[in-house]
Order: C-alpha cells, then structure tokens, then sequence
C-alpha cells in the first residue's frame, strides 16, 4: 500500500512540475 501511495504522490509532483512550467 504504502508503495503505490508513493506512486501516487510522485505523479502529483510530476504534475505540478509540468503544469508549473
């Protein structure tokens, strides 16, 4: 579980990143 939420968080990341940008 606590592997895919980690997933999960990074992809937001990756998301705002990208949409920061």
């Amino acid at each position: 579980m606590l592997q895919f939420q980690t997933i999960g968080v990074v992809s937001d990341v990756k998301v705002n990143i990208l949409g920061a940008l």
